[in-house]
């Protein structure tokens, strides 16, 4: 369990130190007055995803479930934050949003991005959850 607990902290710090580069893009981005929609969001949310790692880290001990099934649910967690800021700084990258499944390359890779992500999460909050009220 330590070493999941390690993992969390370890890209949640990674996740956070990402989404702090893109502030100082935005801040860039920002002060040449364009538009930092995009760079805000990679930021922002990025920053969240962080520190639900870490979060996460804080607590992994608590569910009761099964060493293979909370190891599952802690990569589950890592990949969905990763993929999901990839999916972003791509977006700010090429202006490509990722609402479907078509367009240009960029546009496909954000959806895909997006989809894998949110694909990973809802078993794995699903899971974490049940594991959570097991315990009690």
């Amino acid at each position: 369990m330590e070493a999941l607990r390690l993992h969390l902290a370890l890209h949640g710090l990674a996740v956070l130190t990402v989404s702090i580069v893109a502030g100082l893009i935005l801040w860039r981005v920002l002060s040449r007055e364009r538009d930092g929609a995009d760079w805000h969001l990679v930021h922002a949310s990025g920053s969240a995803r962080g520190v639900l790692l870490i979060a996460l880290a804080a607590i992994i001990h608590l569910p009761a479930l099964p060493p293979w099934l909370m190891a599952a649910v802690t990569w589950q967690f890592i990949f969905f934050a990763w993929t999901s800021l990839a999916a972003m700084f791509i977006r700010a990258l090429s202006g490509e949003r990722g609402f479907y499944a078509s367009g240009s390359l960029a546009n496909r890779v954000v959806f895909g991005l997006y989809a894998a992500g949110a694909i990973a999460l809802v078993p794995a909050c699903l899971t974490l959850l049940a594991g959570l009220v097991r315990a009690l």
